[in-house]
């Protein structure tokens, strides 16, 4: 498909609220920034109340991060620095040697990994963490903590995260 070839930011952003806790979780798959902020404005009528974009953004406790973690992939006033849940965690599914193979460039962008470390207390997985690939590896942070209540992996093949 041309499509494929000629457009990008077009797909479909997910968040899903636990009705009983309010807690959300964002896969935010190809956006970029001028999603983010068409973000801001949203809104939606919820059993009596507004529901807005940053309110989404703020009660979000866990990210998969979006467009395999590259320089515009997450906004940084409108989106990261509107994450205020001491639970968030996040998720890039994206290998930084494979990227490069591709010439994809600088996937994940360092600076934003940098930003998720240090809003999410360090709870970042990322598909290139050398731990997935042992068959007895733990991630850098010390346990299972805020959104992340259990972690398992299948040796470079997959990771089961149980959130809450």
């Amino acid at each position: 498909m041309q499509l494929d070839d000629k457009t990008n930011n077009t797909s479909l952003v997910l968040a899903f609220e636990f009705v009983d806790t309010k807690r959300v979780l964002l896969f935010a798959a190809d956006a970029q920034i001028g999603n983010w902020l068409s973000w801001q404005n949203a809104n939606w009528q919820v059993d009596g109340g507004v529901v807005t974009g940053p309110d989404l953004l703020a009660r979000t406790v866990y990210y998969k991060v979006g467009h395999h973690g590259s320089k515009n992939a997450t906004a940084r006033e409108k989106g990261l620095e509107l994450m205020k849940s001491p639970d968030l965690s996040a998720f890039i599914p994206t290998n930084k040697h494979d990227a490069q193979q591709v010439h994809w460039g600088e996937m994940p962008y360092d600076k934003l990994l940098t930003a998720l470390g240090e809003r999410c207390a360090g709870r970042v997985v990322r598909a290139d963490d050398p731990w997935i690939a042992d068959q007895v590896g733990k991630p850098g942070f010390a346990a299972p903590s805020g959104s992340i209540q259990a972690i398992d992996h299948g040796q470079g093949l997959w990771v089961e995260l149980k959130l809450a």
